[in-house]
């Protein structure tokens, strides 16, 4: 079998992420379960997700000859996503560390995303995709790393301790 080429091993990895995505949105709704707003945020972020991966496979659904490659790519990166996730909220987690997850894990959908948008050339289909997934993404990082803020205001202390 021949190896997937940059733009298809993109595909993958983003489709991965966006499948890891969902994963991570359902722990950190777990961690958020006595603050409704919080829940509602992740769960929008979780349909995105979803959405994500639906507008990915109409993608992969095109690449006849590789599709099964591109889907072993995206499962290894929801499994390696999954391990980093399983690492950094742990059992001992509370909803601050689910935010700070999200919001480091969305920057990093963000960033494959980009990298996808830049080597597409020629796709158009898939540089819109890239485009729409870069805004939901952004705006992902934004709203996680806001609650993060307010979670620090309210969660941790201002003195350092000795």
């Amino acid at each position: 079998m021949a190896e997937l080429t940059t733009l298809e091993s993109s595909i993958g990895q983003v489709l991965g992420l966006a499948m890891a995505s969902q994963t991570a949105s359902e722990r950190v709704a777990e961690l958020a379960g006595e603050e409704p707003e919080l829940v509602n945020l992740v769960t929008d972020i979780c349909a995105e997700a979803v959405e994500t991966q639906v507008r990915c496979m109409a993608v992969v659904s095109r690449i006849k000859s590789r599709k099964a490659a591109v889907m072993r790519e995206a499962s290894r990166t929801w499994r390696r996503s999954g391990r980093r996730m399983r690492t950094y909220i742990d059992a001992d987690a509370g909803v601050l560390d689910g935010f700070e997850y999200m919001t480091m894990a969305e920057a990093e959908e963000v960033g494959h995303w980009c990298v996808l948008e830049q080597i597409s050339g020629g796709h158009p289909e898939l540089a819109e995709l890239c485009r729409w997934a870069i805004q939901v993404h952004e705006q992902h990082v934004a709203d996680a790393n806001a609650v993060r803020k307010q979670l620090m205001d309210y969660e941790v202390p201002t003195a350092v301790a000795s």
